[in-house]
């Protein structure tokens, strides 16, 4: 199974919008990859150098990760509103916009 999806997420003082484009695919343990965008005037600029590979391994005794869930997209911290923290399921990454 292969799905792909965007979501977006505004810095506190709405000065910043990061879009992510995700996918996975599932063959025995789902792999989900994500790429980072940000709002540049009318147009989205890709975040270079932070393209993300994520890997659960699943059980069928365990409920498996959504893509949000596996990034952490539901307590994203803002740093700065140049920088923002996910806590995904490999531990901490951090995302630098400019």
């Amino acid at each position: 199974m292969d799905t792909e999806f965007i979501e977006s997420i505004v810095s506190p003082n709405k000065v910043n919008t990061v879009y992510i484009e995700h996918r996975e695919a599932t063959l025995g343990e789902t792999n989900y990859f994500y790429t980072f965008f940000k709002k540049e005037g009318l147009f989205m600029k890709e975040i270079k150098g932070h393209e993300n590979h994520l890997i659960s391994q699943y059980r069928p005794s365990q409920s498996q990760f959504t893509a949000e869930e596996a990034l952490g997209l539901q307590n994203v911290e803002w740093m700065t509103e140049e920088t923002l923290t996910f806590h995904t399921i490999n531990g901490d990454v951090s995302i630098k916009l400019k």
